[in-house]
């Protein structure tokens, strides 16, 4: 169940796994930031390497221009092509790729776009919206001695927040530029540690306890929270990441230092405390929490890295953990944790998750092994797929259920079928959260329905379509 997209490189420090992207033919992509850049590889629905995707560098895949910007996010748009984005030093980065892996020369000079800015360094990759929007949030420098300076980095500190679209421009009904400066006058929240999206708010974890908050759409601050878009955590929240649900609710990760113990806790949209989530707020949780993902049916699967005994060593356990929504548990028929070693000495970085069209998990992620306790001798990189079962996927799956058409779509879909008749549809966006949902099928002709969509904005969709005896098929969907 496992594929290692590079051998072990030796010790080389700057592996790190960025990105799992499925095309419309079943292949997915995996882009990871590989000894001198970014790479990325297209493999076969079996593991197997395509290796007719776009051109090799090194044999190591396709390479992009991003060998010193930050982190990176991937996009697949219509029409199978790529879109990578990434920020930091002074400018953001975009390059488009055709379906075949080469440049696109339609977006730019070798199928790359470059915009300057006074960022200097982004912690988090850009997150895609619901709406098709890419969101980039930074540290920034400026030379306006009004600013506060920052003594440490001898830099006027402040973050900024951008917004732009697909075709690497900036969205400028963003605070009318598709900027947004905020400068930080507190001495520890200038460093910028996760950040969220939701149809209507940004929401920055700046610091460990402090959250900005801001308007989607106008690209100011939401003074709705605390009267001025601010707010601070109380000192025992310490907080390292933050992910919007698809209840419009917010969930934070937390881990002492060292990370003995970790928690889990949970606001409302307007940060105001949500008392029905665990014990006072709080869920522990067996791991440090590298990221987290949510299913159809709310259920949380998280992925990350064994706390530290006390006084003790790192065990070798790669962990996965799925929760309720509640954040009970989601024991089944397991203990609702599922681990992996990776060696005697070994340890193992889960830092991308991506539920297949099947249901199936692909975990992405950076190891490392040694022959002695202290020693460590090899990095690289390793992808895993899980099959569903009770742990992980509560839902049934039949893949010959159901036909639909046509893909695209514009306004309508029809489903066509044998034996088990759809009772209900679904649409999700890229980010999990529920667009769409009807049980009005219209019968058009034997074994066939018709669905009426809302208009939607143009993207990519899963289409989840319900059968009456229980059947669930999950297919993408683009809409025109």
């Amino acid at each position: 169940g496992f594929v290692y997209p590079t051998p072990p490189s030796g010790a080389n420090y700057n592996d790190q796994f960025i990105s799992i992207n499925q095309f419309s033919t079943g292949k997915f992509l995996v882009t990871a930031y590989r000894e001198t850049g970014v790479r990325t590889r297209l493999y076969n629905s079996d593991g197997s390497w395509d290796q007719s995707y776009g051109w090799s560098v090194n044999n190591n895949g396709f390479g992009f221009p991003f060998t010193t910007a930050g982190p990176v996010e991937t996009v697949i748009l219509p029409g199978d092509k790529l879109l990578a984005a990434s920020g930091g030093n002074g400018s953001y980065m975009f390059t488009r790729l055709n379906p075949d892996g080469n440049p696109d020369l339609t977006f730019g000079p070798y199928g790359t776009k470059t915009v300057n800015s006074f960022t200097y360094a982004f912690p988090s990759a850009p997150v895609l919206t619901a709406d098709n929007k890419l969101v980039f949030v930074g540290r920034r420098t400026y030379s306006d001695a009004t600013w506060p300076y920052h003594a440490t980095t001898s830099l006027y500190r402040a973050i900024e927040i951008a917004k732009f679209n697909l075709d690497g421009t900036p969205d400028t009904t963003f605070n009318g530029t598709g900027y947004l400066a905020i400068v930080q006058t507190e001495p520890d929240v200038y460093d910028v540690k996760s950040f969220c999206v939701t149809s209507d708010r940004i929401y920055v974890l700046n610091g460990y306890n402090k959250v900005s908050v801001i308007d989607y759409n106008s690209g100011t601050l939401d003074n709705d929270i605390n009267g001025n878009g601010l707010y601070f955590l109380p000192t025992n929240f310490r907080a390292n990441k933050i992910f919007a649900l698809s209840d419009g609710k917010i969930l934070f990760s937390k881990y002492n230092n060292p990370a003995t113990s970790g928690q889990i806790f949970r606001m409302n949209a307007d940060l105001s405390p949500d008392l029905t989530f665990g014990v006072n707020q709080m869920v522990d949780m067996p791991l440090v929490i590298k990221n987290m993902i949510q299913q159809p049916d709310g259920k949380m699967v998280f992925t990350g890295t064994p706390l530290t005994p006390v006084g003790g060593f790192v065990s070798s356990w790669f962990k996965l953990v799925r929760t309720n929504t509640d954040g009970s548990t989601d024991t089944g028929s397991s203990s609702g944790m599922i681990q992996f070693e990776m060696g005697p000495f070994g340890k193992s970085y889960g830092e991308r998750l991506y539920i297949q069209e099947d249901g199936k998990y692909l975990i992405g992620g950076t190891y490392k092994w040694r022959e002695m306790e202290y020693d460590w001798q090899e990095w690289g990189l390793y992808l895993m797929r899980l099959v569903p079962g009770t742990l992980l996927q509560s839902q049934s799956f039949n893949a010959n259920v159901f036909s639909v058409y046509p893909n695209p779509m514009q306004n309508k879909i029809y489903i066509t079928y044998q034996n088990e008749s759809p009772d209900e549809v679904q649409l999700y966006d890229l980010q999990g959260r529920m667009v769409f949902s009807t049980k009005d099928l219209i019968d058009s002709n034997a074994f066939e329905k018709e669905i009426l969509i809302p208009d939607l904005s143009k993207g990519t969709y899963l289409l989840r379509v319900y059968s009456k005896t229980g059947q669930i098929q999950s297919m993408k969907i683009i809409k025109q």
